[in-house]
C-alpha cells in the first residue's frame, strides 16, 4: 500500500499527496505528530499529550467550550435558536425550585413519534409567551438521555410528553413534582397556564395583579395607586378589558403581555352592565373612561388596540410576546438587534475557528483533521 501511494504521488504530485505522505512516514518510522482525540477541529501534537491548543485557552475560553459540549449533549428536540430552555438531571431542581418565577416543564422522549409532533407547537408556547419570561420559563427535559431516566421516575412521568407547572418559590419534598397540564394543544396550554398564573399565592413582588375587578364599584383612582396591577410606578393610562365569558383567559393574557410595561396597567373586569366584550382606557390626569374600537375580541387585537392609543400618546411597546419561531436573516430579532441566541451562537463559531495567535502557538507539528480527510479521500 505504501510503495503504491508513493508512486501515485510521484505521478500526480499535489497538497493532499503530501499530507498523506506525511501521515505514512510518521506512522511506520514513529515520528512526526500523533493523531490524538479532536478538541475544537484541532488535533493535539506531541507524544505526552500537553501543550494542546485546550490548554492554552483562557478560563473563559474554557467556560465557553464547556458550554457548547453541554448544549451539544443536551439539544436533544430543542437548541439554542429556539425560547424553549432545555433542562437535565443535573439542573432541573436548581432551576425550577425556590426561583421568583414559574416554570412549565415538558418531559420528553426524542425517539417518541409524538413527541416529535409536539415539539414545533411546545416551541411556538415559548416564543408566544417570551414577554413573561421574567413571571414563567417554559422548559423541557429529554427523558431518552441516561443520564436522565432517574429524575424522569422521580417525578412519575408514565408518558410523553408530560407537562408540569411549577409555581414560584416552588419547595422541593416528597411528592413535590408540580401541577400537571394534560392539554396538548396550544391555545389550550396557555389558558391552563394562565389558570394555573392566576391561582399562585406566594406571588413574588413582580407578579401583576391577575384577579377580576368590578367596575361598578372599584374606584377609579385605586386603580392608579402605585403598584396597582403592576410592578411599575403610578401608571398613567389604566386599560379595562370586560370579557361576557367568565372562563375566557384572553384579558389575562392581555394583562401579563402589558405587565412591565412603564406607566400602564391592564386590568380584567366583571361589568354586569353590559353584556359585550369591550376595551376601554382611564385617563389618569382626568380620571374620564374612553371606550377604545375593537375589530375582533381576541388577544391580538386587544393588545394591538392598547399600542395605538399609547402610540398617539406617544408611548412605544416594543412586541416581544408573539416573537416568531424562524429569525430574520443574519440572526436578528424583532427589534433588528441581533438576538441571544444569534449573540451566543457567533460566540460559539468565533470560538470554534482557531486564530492566527493560537495556530501560531500550536507550531508546525499541528495536524487539521480536515486536511488529513482530503488526503484520505484522494
Amino acid at each position: 500500500m505504501v510503495r503504491n501511494t508513493v508512486v501515485l504521488c510521484m505521478r500526480r504530485p499535489s497538497r493532499s499527496c503530501t499530507l498523506l505522505l506525511l501521515l505514512l512516514v510518521a506512522t511506520v518510522v514513529d515520528v512526526g505528530p500523533r493523531l490524538a482525540p479532536v478538541h475544537g477541529g484541532l488535533a493535539r501534537h506531541g507524544r505526552g499529550g500537553g501543550g494542546g491548543l485546550r490548554d492554552k485557552l483562557s478560563v473563559y475560553e474554557q467556560r465557553r467550550f464547556a458550554r457548547q459540549i453541554e448544549e451539544q449533549e443536551n439539544s436533544g428536540l430543542y437548541d439554542s435558536s429556539d425560547s424553549v430552555i432545555s433542562l437535565t438531571a443535573a439542573n432541573l431542581k436548581e432551576r425550577v425550585y425556590n426561583q421568583p418565577h414559574a416554570s412549565l416543564v415538558e418531559f420528553y422522549n426524542s425517539y417518541c413519534g409524538f413527541c416529535r409532533r409536539f415539539a414545533p407547537i411546545w416551541k411556538q408556547l415559548a416564543a408566544d409567551i417570551l414577554g413573561w419570561q421574567t413571571l414563567v420559563k417554559v422548559t423541557a427535559l429529554d427523558c431518552s438521555r441516561e443520564e436522565n431516566n432517574a429524575i424522569c421516575r422521580e417525578y412519575e412521568v408514565m408518558a410523553y410528553p408530560t407537562i408540569r407547572f411549577f409555581a414560584p418559590h416552588y419547595t422541593d419534598g416528597e411528592q413535590k413534582i408540580g401541577e400537571p397540564l394534560k392539554e396538548h394543544d396550544g391555545p389550550r396550554i396557555l389558558d391552563r397556564l394562565v389558570e394555573f398564573m392566576a391561582r399562585v399565592e406566594n406571588k413574588p413582588a413582580s407578579w401583576p395583579n391577575l384577579t377580576t375587578i368590578n367596575q361598578t364599584t372599584d374606584d377609579k383612582a385605586s386603580l392608579f395607586a402605585e403598584g396597582a396591577g403592576t410592578a411599575n410606578a403610578q401608571p398613567r393610562y389604566v386599560y379595562l378589558i370586560n370579557e361576557k365569558d367568565a372562563n375566557s383567559t384572553i384579558g389575562l393574557q392581555v394583562v401579563l403581555d402589558f405587565h412591565d410595561t412603564p406607566g400602564v396597567a391592564v386590568f380584567r373586569v366583571h361589568d354586569p352592565a353590559t353584556d359585550t366584550n369591550n376595551l376601554s382606557v382611564i385617563d389618569g390626569s382626568s380620571l374620564s373612561l374612553i371606550r377604545l374600537p375593537i375589530d375582533e375580541f381576541s388577544r391580538d387585537k386587544v393588545r394591538e388596540a392598547i399600542r395605538a392609543h399609547l402610540r398617539q400618546h406617544h408611548i412605544i411597546v416594543t412586541d416581544v410576546t408573539t416573537k416568531s419561531t424562524t429569525t430574520k436573516a443574519g440572526g436578528q430579532g424583532g427589534d433588528g438587534q441581533p438576538s441571544e441566541q444569534s449573540i451566543s451562537a457567533l460566540m460559539e463559531q468565533s470560538k470554534n475557528r482557531p486564530s492566527g495567535r493560537n495556530v501560531k502557538e500550536l507550531g508546525a507539528g499541528v495536524v487539521y483533521q480536515a486536511d488529513l480527510e482530503e488526503a484520505i479521500r484522494f
